[in-house]
């Protein structure tokens, strides 16, 4: 694990926006969505009202946004729900952060936020556990947040408030 912790703290920042990191992240895992019959609501598209570039390796977060993804196609097929939906958007109602928020309509959490982090725990059948602890990594290079809020902590859609929540929380440069 210190490894790559050290290999995740090494890469090169520049400055990107976050809409086009989530773009590039759906487009990179379109085609399991499409098998899977998941519909993408891309909230983050829409208008913002504060600027939405932060200083972060690009590559990174594309491999965190599609890692989260990927859980939740897992969880939205164990959890047998229907009408599969993933919710995007970028939010600055974190202080002093702008946020990637990304919320499910499957089944959420199992595990409390504590546990999800820590390397080789999972309560996925076959999963190694390493994906969130991963993603927690990544975060805190880059000086930001791993988050798992509670459904009334941000303005998130009412059929998404019983799924899964993550943030990727990015302090305001």
């Amino acid at each position: 694990i210190q490894g790559y912790s050290a290999l995740i703290r090494k890469r090169s920042r520049k400055l990107a926006d976050l809409k086009q990191i989530i773009g590039d992240a759906i487009w990179n895992i379109d085609f399991r969505l499409r098998s899977h019959k998941i519909e993408i609501i891309r909230a983050f598209e829409k208008e913002k009202k504060f600027d939405t570039s932060v200083k972060c390796s690009d590559s990174l977060i594309i491999g965190t946004i599609i890692n989260i993804i990927d859980n939740s196609i897992w969880w939205l097929n164990y959890g047998k729900v229907q009408k599969r939906k993933i919710w995007i958007d970028i939010t600055d109602e974190h202080p002093e952060h702008i946020t990637i928020l990304i919320a499910d309509n499957g089944p959420g959490f199992t595990l409390p936020p504590e546990e999800m982090i820590k390397p080789f725990i999972s309560s996925k059948e076959g999963g190694i556990g390493i994906g969130l602890h991963i993603a927690y990594e990544i975060m805190n290079s880059h000086g930001g947040d791993l988050l798992f809020p509670e459904a009334d902590d941000f303005n998130i859609p009412k059929e998404f408030k019983s799924g899964a929540i993550v943030g990727l929380a990015f302090k305001i440069n």
